[in-house]
C-alpha cells in the first residue's frame, strides 16, 4: 500500500540522503542489477534503469500484474567541477531526476540490459515481463496475462550523447489492429513482420509475444 519510492544512501555511513518518489502507487521495484549506465565514460553515471510491478483491478480482485520501466538520470554537469555532495557532478543526488520511459506493459522484475551504438548514436534497452515468486499451488493466479520480450531505442539518447533533462517515453499497445507497429514499437512475434533494414527512420524497436 506504498508508492514507489527510491531511497540514496551514503555509502560510506549509511546514512539517508535523499528519498525520491515517483507518485506510482501500489508499485515496488524490480532487480537493479547492472542498472547503471555512463553512456560518455567520464566515469560518472547517466542514468539508472529501474523496473518495477504496480497493483491493477478493481476492488476486491486486486492483482500485481502491470508494471514497466522508469529512468533515474543523474543530470550530471559536464563542466562540473565541485564534487562535494552539495557540487554539481552527478554525486549531487538533489539534482538526480525520474521518469517512466513505459508503463502498462505488465510486471518487471528482472533488470534492464543494454547496448549502445556509438556509430548510430542509439542506446537500446532490453527486457521482458512477468514474475514468478513461488508457486501457490493449484491455481495460477495470472493464467490469462501475456507476457512480452522488449527491445527498444532509449528516446532520451542522440548522437549528442544522453539528454539529462528529457523525460520522454515509448508507447506500447498490446492488442494491435494489424501486424505492423503498435504505439512506438514493432509487433515481431511473427519474423516476417520485423524490418529488413533495422536503421530505417522511425524504427524504434520490437516486442515479441510470448
Amino acid at each position: 500500500d506504498q508508492y514507489l519510492r527510491l531511497f540514496v544512501l551514503d555509502f560510506k555511513t549509511g546514512a539517508l540522503v535523499r528519498t525520491i518518489d515517483t507518485t506510482i502507487p501500489y508499485a515496488f521495484a524490480g532487480s537493479m542489477l547492472n542498472a547503471t549506465i555512463d553512456t560518455d565514460s567520464d566515469y560518472q553515471d547517466d542514468v539508472v534503469y529501474i523496473p518495477y510491478v504496480k497493483r491493477t483491478g478493481t476492488s476486491p480482485n486486486f492483482s500485481w500484474t502491470e508494471g514497466g520501466i522508469g529512468r533515474l538520470v543523474t543530470r550530471e554537469d559536464l563542466n562540473g567541477n565541485d564534487i562535494r555532495a552539495e557540487g554539481n557532478t552527478a554525486l549531487n543526488p538533489a539534482n538526480w531526476r525520474w521518469s517512466v520511459v513505459m508503463d502498462n506493459i505488465g510486471p518487471v522484475t528482472s533488470s534492464v540490459a543494454n547496448l549502445i551504438n556509438k556509430n548510430r548514436g542509439e542506446l537500446w534497452l532490453y527486457f521482458g515481463t512477468g514474475r514468478y515468486y513461488f508457486e501457490q499451488g493449484v491455481n495460477t493466479d495470472d493464467a490469462t496475462g501475456q507476457r512480452q520480450i522488449f527491445g527498444i531505442k532509449e528516446p532520451c539518447f542522440s548522437r549528442a550523447g544522453f539528454d539529462s533533462n528529457c523525460g520522454l517515453f515509448r508507447s506500447f499497445c498490446t492488442t494491435p489492429t494489424t501486424s505492423n507497429p503498435c504505439g512506438d514499437l514493432r509487433n515481431v512475434t511473427d519474423m516476417a513482420n520485423a524490418p529488413s533494414n533495422p536503421t530505417v527512420v522511425g524504427y524504434n524497436g520490437w516486442y515479441i509475444k510470448l
